[in-house]
């Protein structure tokens, strides 16, 4: 008996306690610092023990895993046969995405579709029409036949761009809600909310309506009207605050991100105050998060990037002296990963890959191509198929996003973070090596362990909360 390789021990603050975690049982624990101490120096059970470590608890940390009686590389075979079980489960939902247009009425600095822009504003503008809608909701349903997905079936799609939400575009994009209302599905949007006011009467709960959207505000308004200013140069903060305003009074789930790098760190105190005077904290369908900017590193600012850690503990030292910045939680995916580790509901969530675009997540453009990563519409390296005249998958390209695995990169299967990393992000990994068969960690480990303890802490606040 041993210590298992893929044991996370991560230190709570202000406490002698210690949070366990095992990468492929999915055990969570919350053990005292003594416990840590014994598996870390667990050696043919000649470990030191105290009063506190029982025959009882070695039974336990042996059922949850935290002990083994596997070599490392039967555990690395386990992990690959668990992997390849939950990869193909998981392989057979489906999920949508629309895009209207590539048109977008702001020109971000970060915006990936900056290596778009060359194709032209015609090429840009190209929007759908309403034959060129009934194809792609009739290229959907066969996916989900093909996908033998019927079960499963995605109900909802995402409303995605460019800027889904252009004043001239209000007829098309009724159309597409309408429409799909009538097949049963229900919508959100990711969108700047800069022209929500022409779409309120889309907004809502259930199918035919959009139920949540994503709104991106930088800062207060001298600097989000920077960063996130019209392709005129005009600013967007009253207009953006303002339709945020009227979607919570409909009742629809905001979700309002902060791209952050360091030109704008220091200003998220302010933003939070902003929310709270406006009174979104108290709604019970406001979300804020702020995660980092992302660009490749030859474009202009990346020099002022932060990585997911970085962030993580610039927050952390902000709440200190500012706790209003409470509302604005950062590694919103990585904290969520963990709860439903935690909550414990069924079999542990664990994420064989690193996103939709390799399990299931088809993205249809104005011009009938359909791609599998929303950061790599428009180009080639994304497109995976057609629905213009008819539903095509291109082979090759399909079975690079589709089969993209964590257990196929030998640096991940030996990594304890395998099923909660998923083996980074594909574009990333293209961008720095030119080949989406690998895998990219970034800062990963040292994000993840940075935000476990903030989202336990608020687990068992709400938890306490509930009684």
């Amino acid at each position: 008996m041993r210590e298992s390789n893929y044991n996370i021990y991560i230190p709570l603050t202000g406490s002698e306690d210690h949070l366990l975690i095992h990468g492929y049982s999915g055990a969570v624990d919350v053990v005292h610092a003594e416990v840590t101490e014994f598996l870390q120096n667990y050696q043919d059970k000649k470990s030191r023990r105290s009063n506190r470590i029982t025959d009882p608890l070695v039974e336990s940390l042996l059922k949850r895993g935290y002990l083994t009686e596997r070599t490392f590389e039967e555990e690395k075979e386990y992990v690959r046969k668990l992997g390849r079980v939950l990869f193909d489960w998981q392989k057979k939902g489906t999920g949508f995405l629309l895009m209207p247009t590539y048109d977008c009425n702001l020109r971000c600095p970060y915006c990936y579709e900056k290596q778009l822009r060359r194709k032209g504003s015609e090429w840009m503008q190209k929007t759908m029409d309403r034959s060129t809608v009934d194809s792609a909701y009739e290229a959907m349903t066969l996916i989900q036949q093909s996908q033998n997905s019927q079960e499963n079936a995605a109900k909802r799609i995402t409303l995605y761009g460019g800027e889904p939400f252009l004043r001239q575009n209000l007829d098309i994009v009724t159309y597409i809600v309408e429409k799909g209302g009538g097949l049963g599905y229900a919508f959100s949007a990711i969108t700047n909310g800069v022209e929500l006011d022409n779409f309120q009467d889309l907004l809502g709960k259930g199918p035919g309506k959009v139920n949540w959207i994503q709104i991106t505000l930088d800062g207060p308004p001298d600097i989000h009207d920077v960063r996130r200013r019209r392709a005129d140069g005009s600013p967007t903060f009253a207009d953006t605050a303002s339709n945020i305003d009227e979607a919570l009074k409909r009742g629809v789930t905001v979700y309002l991100r902060s791209n952050v790098d360091k030109s704008n760190l220091n200003r998220l105190p302010e933003l939070s105050c902003i929310y709270q005077e406006r009174g979104w904290v108290k709604s019970p369908n406001f979300i804020a998060y702020s995660n980092v900017v992302e660009m490749k590193p030859e474009e202009a600012g990346c020099e002022n990037l932060l990585t997911c850690g970085q962030l993580m503990t610039a927050a952390q030292e902000n709440k200190q002296s500012h706790p209003q910045m409470e509302s604005i939680p950062t590694a919103r995916n990585m904290q969520r990963r963990f709860i439903l580790l935690l909550k414990g509901d069924g079999y542990p969530h664990f994420s064989p890959a690193f996103c939709g675009s390799h399990l299931g997540m088809y993205i249809l453009d104005p011009y009938g191509d359909i791609y599998a990563c929303w950061e790599s519409v428009g180009e080639p390296i994304g497109r995976i198929g057609r629905y213009l005249p008819d539903l095509e998958m291109d082979g090759p390209m399909f079975e690079l996003w589709r089969e993209r695995a964590v257990i196929d990169f030998p640096e991940c299967v030996s990594c304890k973070f395998v099923f909660l990393c998923g083996g980074g992000c594909a574009t990333r990994a293209y961008t720095a090596t030119q080949s989406l068969k690998s895998s990219i960690c970034m800062d990963f480990p040292e994000a993840f362990c940075a935000a476990v303890p903030e989202a336990y802490a608020e687990y068992r606040k709400n938890k306490g909360a509930k009684g």
